[in-house]
């Protein structure tokens, strides 16, 4: 069997999956049947939604309430109630606590932006606002869409950090900064890919909205350990 046949019939179950469980749907309108494969389906708005606002919370709590949370091996509570400033990018790596630490906090921060732009990028190419946007990015002197993704996830980290250096709730780093615009440049891009292959941005869904499950467990096991323990 040829591997793009191999692709074809996984890309064929993974869609066909994705609609028999109405994660894809047909906007209203559409000629269903129509053009190629990807036309006249997308992934259902109220999916988009939930996962785009559980993600975002759980990204409020990863960076607003370290210092009510406990993971244990990785996440201590005492560590997080502090206010350092590490301006000096990839420090780090040359002079880490643990060999594993500054890549668990590299991927870590990079998923961080990297999910919850893949899913905005979704809803607004499902939601017609996409003309909109390019007409603000487009033209000589505006904003290249990937320089202003960068900026705004840029100065989104830069007040998060600054957050957290006034309310003493962990380390206000630069590679933190570095990480999460590469993080939004990577959900930008996967965004724009999959938005027109419906079955990949169905999975792409699916895995963004499982891996929020898991992390709302872990959030509220590590707060209520927390609590448990004074």
């Amino acid at each position: 069997m040829r591997p793009d046949n191999t692709v074809s019939k996984l890309y064929g179950w993974i869609r066909a999956t994705a609609c028999a469980c109405g994660l894809l749907v047909e906007p209203v309108g559409s000629p269903g049947g129509k053009g190629p494969a990807h036309r006249g389906l997308m992934v259902h708005p109220l999916a988009l939604g939930w996962v785009l606002a559980c993600q975002l919370v759980c990204t409020l709590a990863l960076t607003m309430a370290k210092s009510q949370l406990f993971i244990g091996g990785l996440w201590k509570t005492a560590n997080q109630s502090v206010r350092q400033i590490r301006l000096v990018p990839f420090a780090e790596f040359f002079s880490p606590t643990h060999w594993y630490s500054p890549w668990i906090n590299a991927v870590g921060n990079i998923a961080l932006f990297a999910a919850p732009v893949f899913v905005a990028v979704l809803v607004v190419l499902c939601t017609g606002a996409g003309g909109r946007i390019r007409q603000l990015t487009a033209g000589p002197g505006r904003f290249h869409p990937y320089a202003a993704v960068a900026v705004a996830a840029g100065l989104a980290s830069i007040v998060i950090e600054l957050v957290q250096f006034v309310f003493a709730l962990g380390y206000t780093d630069i590679d933190d900064v570095i990480f999460n615009a590469a993080g939004a440049l990577a959900g930008y891009w996967l965004g724009r890919t999959a938005a027109g292959k419906p079955g990949i941005a169905a999975a792409g869904v699916a895995a963004v909205g499982l891996v929020n499950a898991v992390l709302v467990v872990v959030l509220v096991s590590g707060m209520v350990a927390v609590a448990v323990t004074g």
